[in-house]
């Protein structure tokens, strides 16, 4: 498949020309207070969803900014758990319209309607995927705004998530339409103010709503009330933070139960022992004095004064105190030698705890993403493993915060990530892990394989080569080549090689 330059989706410029032609169309869904309807289609044989602007709102020039906001913003989005947008076209009887992958499955508003009671394990699974796609979105420097169950998509078999709806999204990289404002209820209060700036706060703060949404027995209370807190400054830091706090407070809830169950025991116990020995007899014991007078016998003088006094403690001289004391002071410069090596040992126990955290957390994505590969765009990251990347990118942050940012340290531990990643891969045969989810993406859809992360094209006398960087950034060389003019033939030789060389080069 070549490449097309005017979009970067697998839904080419040929695709788009058959638009016209969309097959059985039908209503998905109308918010009532927004602006836009959703219809699916199939195009070329493929099913898609697309976006369009309510009748009343399709001459307003506002809405059609605001629409192609959406666009923009939601086409940065690479994610397996956020909703693929695949190009933006005019589509007759329809207007302008934002083209996106179609998923079978409802909303997690519908999901829970249907079911009432999920389990634990269930409620915390859908609530990681919804951390790791909104730790994805605050990574792009936008703040979605409007999370909320209806925004969100559970597919048909229950398993995967897939965040929708960029329309009140705020952020750098695209036009500025900001407005205050969102769903009361799910958006964070502070949002509503005019002037008001959206932070990595306001979506933690609906993230925790959702939480609570779900939460009917109370098994996430704790983490999602610290979510909700009034003062943003009290909130998780970051979505990333929230699995692990629900990891903590599984441990917790743990404990209690066993600290419970010790406690019934122990009652069960002494409600057994308690009564037996309350009825046992008491027996008492006569004074040494009254036995002394029916046995006749003398009873035992008491020891003469001066042997009280020998057998107390005498006191200590000042060197035996000193001996005494000895153990108590700080210990010398020798004896703390070990103690600096094992706080440096501590520090790299840390950091290979952290890194394997860190690398584990962003190939799971990688393998995702190789699973729900819908964009040119996600698989010429995965061409280039743009998770480790990602991964330097986080290890780099934490050594910044731990260290400092000046520490020189850090760039000594930076430049052996890609050592420690090499060996990360070699490691639990994770390199046949990754073939394995390639070779199963490719039977299902085999056309994938014509992506590229190089290719080259003449633009007048140059040849442009552009190459995708680990850092999923393109970047392109020029060279210009030297024609005479006078003999084509010989020019388009010239031309042929000076291509075949950059393609080599």
């Amino acid at each position: 498949m070549v490449k097309d330059p005017d979009t970067d989706s697998l839904f080419t410029a040929e695709d788009a020309a058959d638009l016209e032609k969309l097959a059985e169309v039908r209503f998905i869904h109308e918010s009532k207070n927004g602006y836009c309807v959703v219809y699916a289609g199939v195009c070329r044989g493929r099913r898609i969803a697309f976006k369009v602007l309510k009748a009343q709102y399709q001459a307003s020039e506002l809405h059609r900014r605001m629409l192609r906001k959406e666009f923009e913003v939601a086409s940065m989005m690479n994610h397996p758990n956020i909703i693929a947008t695949l190009r933006m076209e005019n589509l007759p009887d329809y207007g302008e319209a934002i083209i996106m992958e179609y998923v079978e499955g409802v909303t997690l508003k519908e999901y829970l309607e249907a079911n009432p009671r999920l389990s634990s394990g269930k409620e915390q699974s859908i609530t990681e995927q919804i951390c790791q796609a909104v730790s994805y979105i605050h990574s792009r420097q936008t703040i979605h705004c409007d999370l909320k169950p209806s925004n969100i998509l559970i597919t048909s078999d229950g398993r995967f998530i897939k965040i929708i709806d960029f329309g009140m999204s705020r952020g750098n990289g695209f036009e500025t339409l900001d407005f205050a404002g969102g769903t009361r209820g799910f958006t964070a209060p502070e949002n509503f103010s005019a002037g008001s700036r959206a932070t990595v706060a306001t979506d933690i703060y609906s993230i925790g709503r959702i939480m609570e949404f779900m939460d009917r027995d109370g098994a996430m209370k704790r983490v999602w009330r610290r979510c909700i807190a009034a003062n943003p400054a009290e909130r998780p830091a970051s979505a990333d933070e929230i699995p692990e706090l629900l990891r903590k407070n599984r441990i917790r809830k743990k404990k209690l139960r066993r600290i419970t169950l010790a406690a019934l025991l122990l009652i069960a116990c002494c409600a057994v022992i308690i009564p037996e020995f309350i009825n046992r007899p008491i027996i008492t014991r006569q004074p040494q004095a009254a036995v002394s007078e029916v046995t006749d016998t003398a009873p035992t003088p008491p020891a003469p004064q001066e042997t009280v006094k020998e057998t107390q403690a005498e006191p200590q001289t000042d060197a035996e105190t000193a001996r005494t004391e000895a153990p108590e002071e700080v210990p010398s410069t020798e004896e703390s030698q070990p103690a600096a090596e094992a706080e440096s040992g501590t520090f790299e126990a840390e950091l290979d705890k952290k890194f394997n955290q860190v690398a584990a957390r962003r190939f799971k994505e990688h393998l995702m993403l190789i699973d729900t590969m819908t964009t040119v765009r996600s698989l010429e990251l995965q061409q280039v493993s743009h998770w480790r990347w990602l991964a330097k990118q986080d290890m780099k942050r934490w050594l910044s915060e731990t260290l400092g940012s000046n520490y020189p340290k850090i760039e000594q531990e930076m430049s052996d990530m890609n050592r420690r990643l090499d060996e990360f891969m070699k490691a639990d045969d994770r390199e046949h892990t990754e073939w394995v989810h390639r070779t199963e993406a490719a039977k299902h859809e085999p056309y994938r394989s014509g992506c590229s992360t190089k290719y080259a094209y003449h633009d007048g006398l140059d040849v442009v080569v552009r190459r995708l960087g680990e850092d999923g950034v393109w970047r392109e060389t020029r060279t210009t080549i030297p024609l005479n003019r006078l003999d084509p033939v010989e020019d388009m030789k010239t031309r042929a090689e000076y291509m075949k060389k950059a393609m080599e080069d």
